[in-house]
């Protein structure tokens, strides 16, 4: 179903847009259909459904191996900062990702590599490497994790991440048509075309904002954060609060525009309503 439904979306879109990248999730019958069908469409996965598998498999490792649970998070952070920073490069994305394997066992240079030799953090200290549960490369933790690293499925998903491409705005949008469009309530059919355009104006006006700052008080001028609790990270972030602009609405909501277009869609609606009646009497 899922299939069917893109291929006419995408037979529908095609006709009037170009397409150049699509992202969707690791569903097999999809990519099928996207190289038999749309060669010339880039697919690309969104990462964090392969960045999702990648967690589920170590998850699954650490009840025969517990020690693996204190490298889930750095091995998921790792993963990201890898097809972020890959500039589209396979290889550098291959090595960059594999190198982590080495740092689990506190090595931070790779000379084998052809692009990527050497960690990009800083030098670790005494300290931080004493505090740092390394692995050995003879442990089960290292196994797990490589048997992980060099999966079958995650290495071909690598080919598809070059790009970076994640649904990150789009769940950002789809959060945002709830406050026009709550799922509770319900709308007619012309109810919800307008309320969907609100929130794709409200979206479009209100992309590539700057953070907000504070305008009074002895912070005057500090940039805004916002203290949550994601339940995927089990820890507290901090996320850079953006500076909300409304200015479509004063822009594209002039009253008596507003009033002479509804008087116009009700006389077209009226005459489309007529014809549909005489059409049924006279069959």
């Amino acid at each position: 179903m899922v299939k069917e439904e893109l291929s006419r979306f995408l037979q529908r879109v095609n006709a009037n847009l170009l397409i150049n990248v699509l992202a969707t999730d690791r569903h097999i019958q999809v990519g099928c259909m996207m190289r038999k069908k749309f060669p010339q469409i880039i697919h690309q996965f969104d990462v964090w459904h392969v960045s999702k598998a990648i967690i589920k498999k170590l998850t699954e490792k650490t009840t025969d191996c517990a020690v693996l649970w204190h490298w889930i998070g750095s091995i998921k952070k790792h993963f990201w900062w890898s097809v972020a920073s890959c500039d589209g490069n396979l290889e550098l994305l291959k090595e960059k990702w594999r190198s982590v394997l080495q740092h689990c066992v506190n090595v931070h240079h790779f000379e084998c590599n052809n692009q990527f030799h050497a960690c990009a953090h800083q030098p670790l200290t005494e300290m931080e490497q004493k505090k740092k549960k390394w692995s050995k490369p003879s442990s089960p933790a290292y196994h797990a994790i490589q048997d992980i690293i060099f999966d079958n499925s995650i290495t071909k998903s690598l080919e598809k991440l070059t790009l970076f491409c994640h649904t990150g705005d789009l769940e950002v949008y789809h959060s945002m048509m709830l406050k026009y469009c709550p799922k509770r309530q319900h709308f007619s059919y012309d109810g919800m075309v307008a309320r969907t355009q609100l929130a794709a104006l409200d979206h479009n006006y209100n992309t590539g904002r700057k953070q907000a700052t504070s305008s009074r008080g002895p912070t005057e001028g500090a940039l805004k954060f916002n203290q949550v609790f994601p339940k995927r990270c089990k820890t507290w972030v901090a996320q850079p609060i953006p500076d909300k602009n409304k200015s479509f609405v004063q822009e594209n909501f002039n009253v008596p525009n507003c009033r002479s277009e509804v008087k116009r869609y009700q006389i077209v609606r009226n005459n489309k309503t007529k014809l549909a009646q005489e059409y049924c009497e006279h069959g």
